[in-house]
């Protein structure tokens, strides 16, 4: 399976209670086995997951982007959170396959997410002003 990556941009305004994170696109998606038909290019959408202590808050999704190795959401996924819990959230994004639901990669946001822990923090600092790249890393996002 080839290296996988998620563009995005996220900030949080605390005085709105409001975390906003902006899909933008990904690429080099690619279906597996059998399901690969259409030159392997998967119908896909984001799930963002936002959970807090190992319990989901809030889930939101994108709109499905038909047999496309490289889609484009360009959407913005807006959750409300509290303020005293912001910074201990986590945020999941996976990428699925909307024909059978197979997970093609996740990248995690938050506390103790690697890379993924200084973006959050930058965001929650709103010095998150630019789109970076993500890794996705194969199979279900971590809990």
């Amino acid at each position: 399976m080839p290296v996988q990556v998620l563009f995005y941009q996220n900030s949080y305004l605390s005085s709105a209670q409001r975390l906003s994170l902006s899909i933008q696109q990904a690429t080099g998606l690619q279906r597996s086995g059998s399901e690969n038909n259409n030159n392997g290019a998967p119908s896909s959408l984001v799930k963002a997951v936002l959970t807090f202590d190992g319990k989901i808050l809030k889930k939101k999704k994108t709109t499905i982007k038909k047999n496309c190795i490289c889609p484009i959401w360009n959407e913005v996924l807006t959750f409300e959170v509290d303020p005293r819990l912001i910074s201990k959230c986590k945020m999941d994004l996976i990428v699925v396959d909307s024909c059978g639901g197979k997970i093609l990669g996740s990248a995690n946001l938050g506390e103790n997410a690697g890379h993924g822990a200084r973006i959050w923090k930058e965001a929650l600092r709103g010095q998150s002003k630019v789109s970076r790249w993500l890794p996705l890393i194969a199979g279900p996002a971590s809990r």
